[in-house]
């Protein structure tokens, strides 16, 4: 935590958070757009197959926002990752940022967390876009239950941060990563689909909850060790 609230870390997020308002605000938008044109899409197939009741229908609909997230994160956030750790290797500015005496973990911290914040804000906009577009213009309710809430906004996103915590390391320390960047969206995406998919049959044990979390953690703390043993060479090495 104390690493989170240091004067550089701050620096770090702000500067991210700039730089990610000058180069991808465009493509931010555009990732709303396209998921929700995928979502609609989906739900109009849904919502105009008339053996369904209206019940039905809204916790389909429901579960559907699993979809945003295991779309909206994984894309965004490994196109963001690109441009703030693999592109800066490239034209050689994280050799000015560790060259003022800041150490790798401060700086790769400040990447992530700006990273997580803005794919997390962007999911979470999409959907509340998405749940006010189905109510005004379907006139149906999206029911989110408590296990729609805790699989969407907390367990999927939650284990897509720690594996994009795992391609920000690669973007650091392999000289060509970008075939990392197309595949990691790509399966995560499927792998999300086929476990909602799952989700929707049956719902998952607290068992299989505890899992994917302890997963996730274990995600995020091995690539933070990683990152803290890597060296500064390893980094600007390209």
């Amino acid at each position: 935590m104390s690493k989170i609230c240091n004067f550089q870390t701050k620096a770090v997020i702000w500067k991210e958070a700039i730089e990610i308002k000058r180069s991808s605000l465009i493509y931010i938008i555009g990732t709303i757009i396209f998921v929700l044109v995928m979502q609609i899409m989906a739900a109009n197939q849904l919502l105009t197959n008339n053996d369904l009741p209206k019940a039905s229908k809204e916790i389909l609909l429901g579960y559907s926002i699993i979809y945003i997230s295991i779309m909206c994160i994984p894309f965004l956030g490994s196109t963001l990752l690109s441009r703030l750790m693999y592109e800066e290797r490239l034209d050689s500015a994280v050799h000015v940022l560790l060259a003022t005496g800041m150490d790798q973990i401060t700086l790769w911290i400040g990447k992530m967390f700006i990273t997580y914040f803005v794919t997390y804000i962007v999911f979470i906009t999409t959907t509340v876009i998405y749940y006010f577009y189905i109510y005004i213009m379907y006139e149906y309710s999206v029911i989110i239950n408590f296990e729609i809430f805790l699989t969407a906004f907390i367990i999927m996103p939650f284990l897509a941060f720690g594996f994009l915590s795992l391609l920000g390391y690669t973007y650091w320390v392999i000289k060509n990563p970008q075939i990392f960047g197309m595949i990691f969206p790509i399966a995560f995406t499927i792998g999300g689909w086929n476990v909602a998919i799952k989700y929707i049959e049956r719902t998952p044990t607290a068992l299989a909850i505890a899992i994917v979390i302890v997963v996730a953690v274990v995600i995020n703390t091995i690539t933070y060790i990683l990152v803290k043993k890597t060296s500064k060479s390893q980094i600007t090495n390209i």
